[in-house]
């Protein structure tokens, strides 16, 4: 306190001469500031904020002016409580940031009257507050950044000059605010810690309660749901293809003369397809006929001769051109390209090709019988492990709504194909193809009944193979 009031003397210029205009007179004149401010009968620092807020509302009637009162809370957020009503922003933010400075002075004082000030802040919050004057001081633990729970500022501002007391009892009333709001403070912020501790240990109480024991049911009953196996029916795409394919080549290198089929035509057996151009093989036909002759005569001519040498000359050529004659008539009554089986046609467009050049072993023709089609599913990488042979697929397509097709997996490729950027192995079907809806190179839905699996496993199947692949992989 000493100091406290030597600061004070050394300001008398400002300070003091503002006392004594206001200081009362004659019995009335308190002599001292009580020795008790906080009562804490009747304020018990129970954590609550009334209690905070009773023992504010005493320190203003010891002052005789409003009281601002700043605390930290533990997490660090600076609380402010008044005697008084406080709603404007800008006002309640002018007296935070006073008493973030009163906080940081520790047991000095600053002030502010009409004649002088030793703060800024506290002058302006005395124009702010039209006040008289305008006292600030924190406790000597506090600092700008102190968050320890008894760190604490004060904001007094007295309007009435008929109620000011003199120096002494001011810097007496200051010291025993610092000395006596900081165990209270001390308290109250454990008593609220221990509050808010309670209010925890009463939820988990309930959680162990009956609460507890019917959400501890409720969890088992959940947990015993994921384990119910139900059935497992994976949709994958599809295309539908020929069970088998027929295909017609060209015999020579030669020209098409005429086609009468063309993709999409049904056909059967033995039914014409095309004619291929007979002209140069006509030709080399009739050449290949009048060397046979030529050699006749020089066969004759040397038998006339009795020349033996010539006429068995003679004799192999003809059994060579002979030869020949017969490839090429062979030939000439291939000419015609008949289909090989029922079906229709899926590849050979020569219908507006007419004179189009072919070359031998070129395929010309595609026929496919559709009475049994071959379905074509793709599964992933991740199927094969809940997939297998046997088991019963039942496809869809958009063409045939309403209709459905089942078989029962034959065969899965061992080795998997890139289609559209991904891996997929190619699980196949036959289907008996019943009015002739299917038809090659469409596409549908086929969805596979695999083995029963567990609801758990349905739900978190994926999101777990996601994790591991993202984390242990």
């Amino acid at each position: 306190m000493v100091t406290l009031q030597s600061q004070i003397n050394n300001t008398n210029p400002i300070f003091t001469p503002f006392i004594q205009a206001g200081q009362p007179t004659g019995a009335s004149a308190p002599n001292r500031a009580p020795q008790t401010l906080i009562d804490w009968n009747n304020c018990q620092p129970d954590g609550t904020r009334a209690a905070l807020q009773s023992v504010v509302s005493q320190l203003a009637l010891a002052f005789c002016g409003d009281v601002f009162v700043g605390t930290h809370s533990p997490s660090g957020k600076l609380e402010l409580t008044s005697s008084c009503t406080l709603e404007e922003t800008a006002r309640r933010a002018l007296i935070s940031s006073a008493i973030t400075e009163a906080m940081a002075t520790g047991k000095a004082c600053v002030f502010a009257t009409r004649s002088g000030q030793t703060s800024l802040l506290l002058q302006q919050t005395r124009e702010s507050n039209n006040a008289s004057l305008v006292m600030g001081f924190g406790n000597a633990a506090s600092s700008v950044n102190s968050k320890t729970p008894c760190s604490f500022g004060v904001i007094v501002s007295v309007n009435d000059t008929s109620s000011l007391q003199t120096k002494e009892i001011y810097a007496e009333l200051i010291s025993r605010t610092q000395n006596q709001l900081q165990p209270w403070l001390q308290t109250w912020r454990c008593c609220q810690i221990g509050a808010s501790v309670n209010r925890w240990q009463a939820r988990l109480q309930a959680v162990r309660g009956r609460k507890g024991r019917i959400a501890s049911v409720a969890a088992l009953i959940g947990l015993l749901c994921l384990m119910i196996p139900v059935p497992y029916w994976p949709q994958r795409a599809c295309v539908v293809e020929p069970a088998s394919k027929s295909f017609v080549s060209s015999p020579i290198d030669g020209r098409i003369r005429e086609a009468t089929v063309r993709p999409g035509d049904s056909v059967m057996p033995g039914q014409l397809l095309a004619r291929l151009d007979d002209e140069q093989l006509r030709r080399s036909l009739s050449a290949a006929e009048a060397e046979f002759e030529a050699a006749g005569k020089r066969r004759d001519s040397a038998l006339a001769t009795r020349a033996s040498g010539e006429m068995r000359l003679a004799q192999l050529e003809q059994e060579r051109i002979a030869l020949e004659i017969e490839s090429l008539q062979a030939q000439l009554a291939k000419l015609e390209l008949h289909s090989p089986s029922a079906g229709i046609v899926v590849q050979g467009d020569w219908f507006q090709s007419d004179g189009a050049p072919v070359a031998r072993g070129d395929v010309l023709f595609e026929i496919a019988p559709i009475d049994r089609m071959r379905v074509e599913i793709h599964l992933s990488t991740d199927d094969l492990a809940t997939i297998g042979v046997d088991e019963l697929a039942t496809i869809r397509v958009d063409a045939a709504p309403g209709k459905s097709w089942s078989a029962k997996l034959n065969r899965i490729d061992p080795r998997g194909q890139v289609i559209d950027s991904e891996v997929v192995f190619v699980a196949n079907i036959e289907v008996e193809n019943e009015g002739n809806l299917l038809r090659p190179g469409m596409k549908g839905t086929a969805r596979i009944t695999a083995e029963p699996h567990s609801i758990g496993w349905l739900l978190f199947h994926r999101p777990s193979m996601w994790v591991m692949k993202k984390l242990v992989w």
